[in-house]
């Protein structure tokens, strides 16, 4: 009888599910590469310095150890336990952005994993920089009948500023066209 009680507060005790984040960088507004780290930082239930049942920590600080492999390109990805009955809050954080002074935090409220059971993979997230979007948005406009092309220019470089370019009255675009005049690009004209 003993043993039955002491094997079922066990069982709870060591109750956990894993949960998977995945995560896109193009948003930055600095290019990060495979050898860059991206960390994930927060609480569990409000707690910093939580050690999870897998023996990493999350924490708001460097002290976390939750960082995401990447896995090509702009993705990087994170599988972690935490106890089945907490509430998870978190958010990416890059120390190569906040070196840039560009910010490394992403803006905006934290992201909420509500307390519950059985394991889960949120949809890839998009790095935040301007504002407090939901965990699913993407900077396009997603369409059955349509490819969205996401181009990341970076130029806020030494090299541009010597060249000429004026964040303030300098425009970047995208010129082309492949469609005999059909598409949104023209090769005269700046239109995206």
């Amino acid at each position: 009888m003993m043993l039955a009680v002491i094997a079922v507060v066990a069982g709870s005790a060591l109750a956990q599910r894993t949960v998977t984040l995945q995560l896109n960088t193009a948003t930055l507004p600095d290019t990060v590469d495979a050898m860059d780290e991206i960390q994930v930082r927060g609480a569990i239930d409000g707690t910093g310095g939580f050690t999870l049942p897998d023996g990493n920590v999350i924490d708001w600080n460097d002290n976390t150890t939750l960082k995401p492999a990447n896995i090509g390109g702009d993705y990087w990805q994170i599988s972690f336990q935490i106890p089945d009955n907490a509430e998870l809050q978190f958010k990416f954080y890059n120390q190569l952005a906040e070196d840039h002074l560009i910010g490394g935090w992403e803006e905006g409220g934290n992201h909420v994993l509500a307390a519950g059971t059985g394991d889960t993979t949120l949809t890839l997230h998009f790095f935040e920089k301007g504002d407090d979007k939901p965990y699913d948005w993407r900077p396009y406009e997603m369409k059955e009948d349509s490819v969205a092309v996401w181009f990341r220019v970076y130029m806020n470089t030494e090299s541009a500023v010597a060249a000429g370019y004026d964040p303030a009255a300098s425009q970047i675009a995208v010129r082309g066209d492949a469609l005999g005049g059909l598409s949104p690009l023209d090769w005269g004209a700046n239109k995206v």
